[in-house]
């Protein structure tokens, strides 16, 4: 039976090739960073990939977001109050599934994250009980009352608990204090501490559910507090979502309804950490491709427009939609700087080039959306492509 020990009396172990493609992979974070900052929509694609990283999260969950759904939750409900959508029962020409507000909660986890974060972030439990709470509700756990698991872990049925065995309820907030007490502390590389944080989190089980989540998040704010990734969120559960059952058993090798013994972790672990190596290469990879398919579409756009001032709303908006294909002109003046008669002037010129339309928003608002269709066009093909099969949880591997 496996059962986890305190970080602070594990030994650890990575080979040779794991070491070095760790550190390949810790170059790639910091080089996506770089190239996407040289971009002028740099900071849209930026967005754009944060989207793809929460909805291939939700869907290693078993769960399908629609992807324009989510757009169009973005574009009109942020910051409001998304509980009736959320309810899987729930009926609305707007939402039709609880899973795509599941991706905007994780989605402005991810938004929460960049703006909490920095270098040097001290991790405690009451940050983990936060991110957990903002994943599940999107709301911070003082709001929600969310604490950490207070009854023993029952185990999955279909995995009996002789192969796995959690710490008590009584023991999980030390583990837990072990946990922020051994990713305070910056003794190994950065992916490596991550990728050991991750392994560790999800053998303690401290809630109930949402691990995956969760513990993913919590890699996000570690490789921010270690300023591997400052301007950006990666891709990295694109891996895991295309291949959720490798990527199951390599995060939960104890959970394979085999028996294995404590002196096989620190292989089992290593392992992990390749995985995140290659989950990483995978982000690499994803950035690339939307540099080219969007640099594409911006020779496409400039074409159609003839000349655009520098510096102007049309400019500043054509940058944009790479990563907010549906925008309201509310929207467009908050992330643009412009005043509202000067986008709206764009939009209309953009609308009589054919680059944006304006589209029914259901009755959801009264504001005006704008949807740019060739790149949700796309960026619908390009994910479809990536990620074709079926959904499936990794807990029902």
């Amino acid at each position: 039976m496996f059962t986890p020990k305190m970080l602070k009396s594990q030994q650890f172990f990575l080979s040779g090739k794991t070491a070095a493609d760790a550190f390949e992979a810790e170059r790639k974070l910091l080089l996506i960073d770089q190239e996407l900052s040289h971009s002028e929509s740099g900071l849209a694609i930026a967005h754009a990939i944060s989207r793809l990283e929460a909805t291939a999260t939700v869907r290693i969950d078993g769960l399908a977001p629609d992807a324009y759904e989510l757009l169009v939750i973005e574009s009109l409900f942020a910051g409001k109050n998304l509980d009736y959508f959320a309810h899987p029962f729930s009926e609305s020409n707007f939402c039709t599934k609880s899973a795509s507000v599941e991706a905007f909660y994780y989605l402005e986890t991810l938004r929460w994250i960049q703006e909490t974060v920095t270098l040097g972030h001290r991790f405690t439990p009451e940050f983990i009980l936060e991110v957990h709470s903002r994943c599940l509700y999107n709301k911070p756990a003082s709001e929600t009352g969310l604490r950490f698991r207070s009854c023993d872990f029952d185990g999955d049925k279909a995995d009996p608990r002789e192969s796995f065995a959690p710490p008590g309820a009584d023991e999980v907030l030390p583990y837990i204090e072990d946990l922020c007490e051994f990713i305070n502390t910056p003794r190994f590389s950065p992916l490596a501490q991550t990728g050991y944080m991750h392994f560790q989190f999800e053998s303690i089980k401290p809630f109930k559910r949402s691990m995956d989540r969760t513990g993913r998040a919590m890699c996000h704010a570690l490789l921010r507090a270690r300023n591997i990734t400052s301007g950006s969120i990666p891709a990295i559960a694109l891996l895991p979502a295309i291949d959720t059952r490798y990527h199951a058993k390599s995060l939960l090798p104890y959970a394979q309804k085999k028996a294995i013994e404590s002196d096989e972790m620190p292989f089992a672990i290593n392992n992990w950490i390749d995985f995140c190596a290659e989950s990483i290469s995978a982000a690499w990879q994803v950035k690339d491709d939307y540099l080219a398919i969007f640099g594409k579409l911006n020779a496409v756009w400039r074409e159609k427009l003839g000349k655009v001032s520098e510096g102007s709303a049309t400019q500043r908006i054509l940058e944009l939609l790479p990563g907010y294909p549906l925008l309201t002109v509310e929207a467009a003046c908050r992330l643009t700087g412009k005043q509202f008669s000067a986008v709206n002037d764009a939009f209309r010129r953009l609308a009589d080039a054919g680059i944006v339309r304006l589209v029914d928003n259901a009755g959801c608002t009264n504001a005006r959306l704008f949807e740019a269709h060739d790149v949700i066009d796309a960026l619908s093909k390009f994910e479809a492509a990536l990620i074709s099969a079926p959904p499936i949880s990794r807990d029902c591997v």
